[in-house]
């Protein structure tokens, strides 16, 4: 017997969803180069800049 496929948005996940937004400007070759480094780590942008931004905080921060 064939299940039927459930309709709707799929469940996200159950960490809690982002609520700020932080908008940076920036040229189109640094957009595309973001991208093509977010895309060779297996990120999207949004995670890989998010990633780097936490880690060089976390550096700033050790230098003080």
């Amino acid at each position: 017997m064939k299940t039927k496929s459930q309709r709707g948005r799929p469940q996200g996940s159950t960490g809690k969803a982002k609520s700020d937004l932080m908008q940076v400007r920036l040229d189109a070759a640094e957009k595309q180069a973001f991208t093509d480094a977010a895309a060779m780590d297996g990120k999207d942008l949004s995670e890989w800049v998010r990633d780097r931004l936490r880690r060089l905080a976390r550096q700033v921060a050790f230098l003080l």
